[in-house]
């Protein structure tokens, strides 16, 4: 049994308590067999949940896979009874030290330098900041370059396969698990939200498809009427909500930056705030690939066959 520990913190450093975590087959959304802390198994998402601290810890079995098998973590948040999801994928992947023992590493993305008891020789480290990568050694942190000397550049691969678009759906239920009062839409009854990502523009009307998670608590019993209370003072005026979307070529939105979609654009940003007129700076937004790059050219056609003569 393989164990892994980790302390998940969010973008701006606050610590991510109660987040859920599903451990997936890499590239898929086939959930992992993981044991937690009490050695109970949990095989269908949502599997686990980040304590107090921000703080995760389980284990797999590694007799139930490959050496070499990489998982995908999916870290999702709720705040209060608004669905806002920060999403952080990081990935483990079972190794074989110099004695044969499986173990894991890991790999840590974010802009400060990881610490902690948990690090290792052989863990990775992406700074988001200046898009480095750094390894762990005997001498702490060092840049990948720094592990070992360059190697010679391989050949060109085959061209890959076209890219394709990301949606991300929404649908309402009256059930835990989506199977009861059904819904693309929001009716006023539905007490649970579910949500699914894939590659298909119109919304799967499979239930089964989406995670699922309570959004909107039962009603309360009626308590005692209370004795009247002194007025309070005047509240400030509540702020409006708007949501903005702008389109980029560049993954961070600094090339090609526009708040209309021209047709050349790659990327798509969004940003939420109370202000009704749309951000010019692509640094508010928060940005995500909706358009894949395009294959390669097919091989040219066979020639076609001569056209008789004619009339003199």
């Amino acid at each position: 049994m393989q164990t892994w520990k980790q302390t998940f913190k969010a973008a701006d450093g606050s610590i991510l308590s109660g987040a859920k975590v599903n451990i997936y087959l890499a590239g898929t959304i086939v959930p992992v067999r993981v044991f937690d802390t009490n050695n109970v198994l949990h095989d269908a998402a949502p599997q686990l949940a980040t304590d107090a601290d921000g703080f995760i810890e389980f284990s797999i079995d590694e007799d139930d896979y490959s050496t070499g098998q990489l998982f995908d973590i999916k870290i999702t948040s709720q705040y209060l009874c608004l669905v806002k999801e920060d999403v952080d994928l990081k990935s483990i992947k079972l190794l074989q030290d110099t004695e044969g023992n499986l173990s894991f590493k890991n790999t840590f993305i974010q802009a400060t330098e990881p610490t902690g008891t948990t690090i290792r020789n052989g863990d990775l480290w992406f700074d988001t900041d200046d898009q480095s990568i750094f390894v762990y050694t005997d001498t702490g942190w060092v840049t990948a370059a720094g592990a070992g000397a360059d190697g010679t550049d391989g050949v060109d691969g085959d061209p890959g396969a076209d890219g394709v678009n990301a949606y991300v759906h929404y649908a309402y239920a009256t059930s835990s698990d989506g199977s009861v009062g059904f819904s693309l839409t929001y009716t006023g009854v539905e007490s649970y939200a579910g949500w699914l990502t894939d590659d298909v523009l119109a919304d799967s009307l499979n239930y089964l498809d989406y995670e699922w998670s309570l959004f909107k608590g039962a009603d309360g019993a009626d308590g005692a009427d209370g004795t009247d209370g002194t007025n309070g003072d005047p509240g400030t005026d509540g702020v409006n909500a708007y949501v903005h979307y702008a389109y980029a070529t560049a993954a961070d939105g600094s090339t090609g930056f526009s708040l209309t979609y021209t047709g050349v654009e790659t990327y798509v940003g969004w940003l939420a705030d109370d202000t009704l007129a749309d951000s010019t700076t692509y640094t508010d937004y928060e940005w995500s690939l909706f358009k894949g790059a395009d294959g390669a050219d097919g091989a040219d056609g066979a020639d076609g066959t001569d056209g008789t003569n004619g009339d003199p």
